[in-house]
C-alpha cells in the first residue's frame, strides 16, 4: 500500500498528512489533480463495470474470475508487475 501512496504522490495525485486525531496514522488525499484526474476516468470506469457485468453474468463464472483477479493482486503485492518484466528482460 505504502508503494501505491508514494507513486501517487510522485505523481502529485495524492497528498499525505499526519492525523490530527492519532498521529501513528497519516491520512491520504486527493490532490487538485488527483480529483480533475478522478472525474475523467469516472465515466470510462462506469463503462467498463457495464461492459464486464455483461461478460459475466454467470454466478460461476463471475466467482471464477473473481478468484483468479485475487490470486494476482496478492502476487502483486509480493512483487511489483514492473520488477517482473524487468527480471524477465534478458
Amino acid at each position: 500500500m505504502s508503494q501505491l501512496v508514494s507513486a501517487l504522490q510522485k505523481k502529485g495525485l495524492v497528498k499525505s498528512v499526519v492525523s490530527a486525531a492519532d498521529a501513528r496514522k497519516k491520512v491520504i488525499t486527493l490532490t487538485a489533480k488527483g480529483k480533475k484526474l478522478l472525474e475523467q476516468i469516472q465515466p470510462v470506469w462506469r463503462a467498463l463495470e457495464a461492459a464486464m457485468a455483461g461478460l459475466t453474468a454467470s454466478g460461476k463464472e463471475s466467482a471464477k474470475i473473481l478468484q483468479a483477479l485475487t490470486q494476482i493482486e496478492k502476487a502483486l503485492e509480493q512483487e511489483s508487475l514492473v520488477n517482473r518484466i524487468t527480471q524477465a528482460l534478458p
